[in-house]
């Protein structure tokens, strides 16, 4: 009896000293647009506007041709970090990565600022390097997506498709750029 009484009386103190008002709701996070990509995509950042070049990479994705992963997108920091840019350099960009980190699948569409094209283009090697030393040592289908993966360069466009239809992929982005 003394047992029960002891843990009732300890329940009511650690209940009233808890700091949580009673009567506010508990606040979820709220995402802003722009973070995940699961259908009704929006890339290049953290604005709900797309440009042309994030509608037209964005209506491959999301089209429903093709089943990719949950992707989510890159925001600045991003783009210098793992990609090794800096807005100098870059007009426009849509780059979907997976939200889960045992799926190679990314899509890259950089546009770049006049004459920074091989700029462009060393930074995607780069980053391009840091994903087959990923993969290599990883799961061997994913590393065969990386190893078959689609580039192009269109003009001031630099594209890498790692995907099972990369090269689908890749010409349809590239039909919907222009």
């Amino acid at each position: 009896m003394k047992k029960l009484l002891a843990l009732m009386s300890l329940a009511l103190v650690l209940a009233g000293c808890s700091t949580a008002p009673k009567d506010e709701p508990v606040k979820t996070p709220e995402m802003t647009p722009g973070e995940v990509v699961d259908g009704e995509g929006v890339t290049g950042g953290e604005s709900a506007e797309m440009t042309k070049l994030q509608k037209a990479v964005d209506s491959v994705v999301n089209g429903g041709t093709y089943e990719f992963p949950s992707f989510m997108t890159v925001d600045e920091p991003t783009l210098e970090t793992i990609y090794y840019l800096v807005s100098d350099d870059v007009q426009d960009y849509a780059i979907y990565l997976p939200m889960m980190n045992v799926q190679a699948t990314e899509i890259i569409v950089i546009e770049a600022k006049e004459g920074k094209v091989d700029v462009v283009k060393e930074a995607v090697a780069k980053r391009l390097a840091d994903i087959e030393t990923t993969w290599a040592q990883y799961l061997p289908d994913q590393n065969e997506l990386v190893l078959n993966r689609v580039e192009f360069t269109d003009g001031n466009i630099v594209g890498v498709v790692i995907s099972e239809n990369a090269e689908a992929v890749a010409k349809d982005i590239q039909a919907a750029l222009k």
